[in-house]
Formats: structure tokens, C-alpha cells, sequence
């Protein structure tokens, strides 16, 4: 694999190409992403920001915590306070994460 800038992009755009083992490259093996999947000009739906923040969450946070944060996410307008919330994604000390597991 191979890195390289080019002035011909800005912001996030990227450019991929893949050349084959003789040297050939073909127009099929490219791609250009002009705004990535997350962007504003791109953005997830509900059920994707979801299915991700499920998929890395378990790393940081534990299950319960995974829930009850989407659980707040839902009622955010009802909240006179986000404290609860961002208690909720405080990741506990690694000994309590242990701790949990066990």
C-alpha cells in the first residue's frame, strides 16, 4: 500500500486506485469519495450512527451504559440537564471495567 498526497484534492476528498501486479491499473479498481459516509454532506441515518456506535462502544463502556445512553439519546428534549447523559459517557476507570467483567 501506498500514500500519497495530491494537490488536486481538498478537505476529505480521497482517491483510490489499485494497480495490479503487471503494473496495469483499471478505471473499474478507482474510486473518488468527494464527502465520506458521516459528513454533513453525507450523513448517517439513525439506525447507521446506531449500528456504530454499538460496534465500538463495547471497547470503552459496557453494555448497560450502551443502552441507557441510547435510551437518553431518545429523550434528549425531555433533559433540563445532560448530566446524566455525559455521566453515562464517562468510560469507568479501567479497575472497574475489570471489576464488571469479572
Amino acid at each position: 500500500m501506498e500514500i500519497r498526497p495530491d494537490a488536486a484534492l481538498n478537505g476529505v476528498q480521497a482517491f483510490v486506485e489499485a494497480e495490479m501486479n503487471d503494473g496495469t491499473t483499471r478505471s473499474a479498481r478507482s474510486a473518488r469519495c468527494e464527502h465520506p459516509r458521516g459528513s454533513a454532506e453525507n450523513p448517517l441515518s439513525r439506525a447507521q450512527v446506531e449500528k456504530k456506535f454499538r460496534t465500538y462502544a463495547p471497547a470503552r463502556i459496557g453494555e448497560d451504559q450502551i443502552e441507557s445512553i441510547l435510551a437518553a439519546v431518545d429523550r434528549l428534549e425531555d433533559f433540563g440537564s445532560v448530566r446524566d447523559l455525559m455521566d453515562d459517557l464517562r468510560a469507568p476507570r479501567r479497575t472497574e471495567r475489570l471489576k464488571a467483567r469479572a
